[in-house]
């Protein structure tokens, strides 16, 4: 699977995030591009797509190592199941990276809203406060290496909530982010980019 993909920095608001990367932009709307249905495509689930996602992201990961993986939770996602597309990327990353993949560690404590035009990050962040909790069955190591994976990242609040709420249980760990795709309102945001 040849590609021409780069790790590109994510923007994020969270002093605890060591590193966030993405890897393509996601262009809402009307204008949406080849690349952006491709990322709804994975989404949606379709077998194809996520396939392709899953091998571009590991491909674009190889070399790096981390201790754990965890998935971000979706709008309506209490807990992670273990099935589904994000949960398959998460897994896929997992592994190659040889970090062990804790399903199990982030939890909801109730659904939140989509994000929507019109609500600020502050507003969103507000909106996200207490929803995300640690299972205190699942005990990491403090101090190692922690993935958070997500497939589109908007605002980066939900990501910036979950990597504040990690490290105030475990303040020690590097927290990493890595997402397919950031939310861009440009229509030629993709155009340099090219994947099979």
């Amino acid at each position: 699977m040849a590609s021409k993909l780069i790790l590109r920095e994510l923007e994020h608001s969270s002093p605890h995030i060591h590193s966030g990367k993405h890897l393509v932009y996601y262009i809402p709307g009307g204008n949406r591009d080849s690349i952006s249905r491709q990322i709804l495509d994975f989404k949606d689930g379709t077998a194809a797509a996520v396939k392709k996602w899953c091998g571009l992201a590991v491909e674009a990961l190889a070399g790096k190592k981390f201790d754990y993986v965890v998935r971000i939770l979706g709008h309506d996602t209490l807990n992670d199941n273990g099935s589904g597309s994000l949960s398959r990327l998460a897994r896929d990353i997992a592994v190659e990276t040889g970090a062990s993949y804790e399903n199990a560690l982030l939890k909801k404590r109730h659904k939140t809203a989509k994000f929507s035009k019109g609500v600020d990050k502050a507003g969103r962040r507000d909106l996200l406060e207490g929803a995300y909790f640690l299972n205190p069955k699942c005990q990491l190591v403090d101090g190692k290496r922690l993935l958070v994976v997500d497939d589109v990242s908007t605002s980066s609040s939900t990501i910036d909530v979950i990597a504040d709420k990690i490290h105030t249980d475990y303040p020690k760990m590097k927290i990493f982010v890595f997402t397919l795709a950031k939310t861009r309102h440009d229509a030629k945001a993709n155009e340099a980019i090219e994947i099979d």
